[in-house]
């Protein structure tokens, strides 16, 4: 799994997610940054932590790309708000007993780096490139909203291709990120942080 992330960049975190109980020398024999997540069979502790600490990392922006190991389906919603988000994020079977373990690796492009993975050429993520729009071309009381689209369709974006297809509700499903005037022709948004 070590080298699938190193292929997609440079490393920014990686974690694993289990119950030590039976294994308490995984922290010290992997070197990973472990959580113990100790519940009853059947209940989704595992699961919920790696879930919050992967939209942990994501809104505050301190990757691009995550990938999760795990035999688990349960990380389908999160794979998916993630891509909604305009990061990327796959999941690859760990090997491990999926009641046992799950192991998560954020990751962020390495700049200029050649990879023979399609993932690493791929353009950086959508709210990078909206929020690098808004910088260069907003005033202190942000852009207009219309502007986005002539802006990041040069790029090669379009808003029609995400789940929201227009830019004030991809800005609105965004407001830990994003302020936005009431609607209206000259409406413009602005950045929180």
């Amino acid at each position: 799994m070590a080298a699938t992330a190193a292929r997609l960049g440079q490393i920014a975190s990686t974690q694993l997610f289990c119950d030590l109980s039976a294994r308490p020398d995984w922290a010290a024999e992997t070197g990973l940054d472990v959580t113990h997540c100790k519940g009853r069979p059947g209940k989704n502790s595992t699961d919920i932590t790696l879930t919050i600490a992967a939209l942990d990392i994501a809104y505050r922006g301190l990757a691009g790309s995550f990938l999760i190991a795990s035999n688990d389906r349960d990380f389908e919603p999160l794979i998916r708000h993630l891509h909604r988000m305009g990061l990327q994020a796959t999941q690859i079977k760990s090997g491990m007993a999926a009641t046992s373990s799950a192991s998560q690796v954020s990751v962020r492009p390495a700049p200029n780096a050649p990879t023979p993975l399609p993932i690493a050429q791929d353009p950086p993520p959508l709210l990078e490139k909206v929020r690098t729009a808004i910088k260069a071309n907003g005033g202190a009381d942000g852009i207009a909203i219309a502007a986005l689209n002539p802006l990041l369709h040069r790029q090669g974006i379009r808003i029609t291709d995400t789940p929201e297809r227009t830019w004030r509700a991809w800005l609105m499903a965004r407001p830990q990120h994003f302020a936005c005037d009431p609607k209206g022709p000259d409406a413009k948004v602005r950045l929180l942080r």
